[in-house]
């Protein structure tokens, strides 16, 4: 639980209240009465500022967070060179706001200087399950080989609601208004907000990969994967691509030209090269959405109206980041200077 309302808001410079804290006259001296209510006309004089003090006492908030987190694995040797295994994990997360401004914050002032109140509830469920398979061994001492293959899928759903009131009796504690929340009456000519709730899809992600490494007498190394997803976040004919990598590289101390040498105790030239693929985007921005824009008018009675909330895009698909190294590992004097190059 965490108690406060913060620093700053989004908005104007008024809602910052290090603000208040910095320019609100610090000292109470004899010639001045102790400043304990709200003053009126120094908040228009002085260009909004309030008490920092009061303006703490004003604003309320409580945020609750419970989570749960679970998470294992377990593997089987199905041969002596065969491992089987699988994880699993699952976070459940559940966030209350509870929210309160009174009749001298920059929010109430906007309805009617009555304090208004929000609670906002959100519950966010994330599974995330591997399994993979994998065999290794080394022959004649020299040729060392490892080879894994998997399967991966992440699921994520968030869903909240969130509703205020405002106008709620001037001199109302924090505590009854957030357990009342129909005290609010709004004046002639205004109303209350609509609750408001949200459930997104589910943001899935379906991987298959796979992964050879290779190394003959520690000496030459290579190694080449491929992986390929699936996401949630465009359509299907976009929602699937492959990326391949490799590496290659070439310990040239193990040479018999430097098998004397004793200054250089490791030396290693690398190539590599690999394509990663980014999703990080909103979900369903390809699919044209609505939502709930405004209240209007129709046939004597204010309706809810619909409108696009954002333009679609059908053509969106997996951000590729090709990336291409050679690089030069060296270490010196049994490994007490290490030098590396990109």
């Amino acid at each position: 639980t965490i108690s406060g309302a913060g620093t700053t808001t989004s908005g104007t410079k008024s809602t910052n209240r290090l603000r208040h804290s910095v320019q609100y006259r610090p000292l109470l001296i004899g010639v001045n009465p102790e400043v304990d209510d709200f003053d009126e006309n120094l908040y228009v004089s002085s260009g909004n500022l309030v008490n920092p003090i009061l303006m703490t006492q004003a604003e309320y908030r409580k945020n609750y967070t419970k989570a749960i987190n679970l998470s294992g694995y377990a593997s089987y040797n199905i041969l002596k060179n065969l491992v089987f295994k699988t994880t699993v994990g699952i976070d459940n997360n559940d966030n209350k706001i509870n929210s309160f401004w009174s009749k001298i914050t920059g929010t109430a002032r906007n309805f009617a200087s009555l304090p208004v109140a929000s609670i906002f509830q959100q519950n966010g469920v994330t599974i995330n399950n591997s399994n993979t398979l994998q065999f290794s061994k080394k022959f004649d001492n020299k040729h060392d080989v490892n080879v894994i293959v998997g399967q991966e899928i992440y699921h994520n759903a968030t869903k909240s609601t969130s509703f205020e009131t405002r106008y709620f009796p001037t001199d109302i504690t924090p505590e009854q208004a957030l357990a009342n929340m129909g005290l609010g009456s709004a004046p002639s000519g205004a109303a209350q907000p609509r609750p408001s709730s949200n459930e997104t899809p589910p943001n899935r992600l379906f991987s298959l990969f796979g992964r050879v490494s290779y190394s003959y007498n520690d000496k030459y190394l290579a190694t080449a994967s491929l992986r390929s997803d699936r996401s949630t976040k465009f359509k299907y004919a976009n929602g699937a691509l492959v990326f391949p990598s490799g590496t290659l590289a070439w310990r040239f101390t193990k040479e018999d030209f430097l098998k004397d040498n004793k200054i250089l105790t490791d030396g290693k030239l690398r190539v590599g090269y690999g394509v990663a693929g980014n999703n990080r985007i909103g979900d369903l921005l390809y699919q044209q959405l609505y939502g709930v824009t405004g209240e209007y008018a129709l046939n004597h009675t204010v309706v809810p109206g619909y409108a696009p909330v954002a333009l679609a895009n059908e053509d969106l698909k997996w951000e590729s980041n090709v990336s291409q190294n050679i690089g030069l590992d060296l270490s010196f004097l049994n490994n007490r200077f290490q030098v590396t190059l990109d």
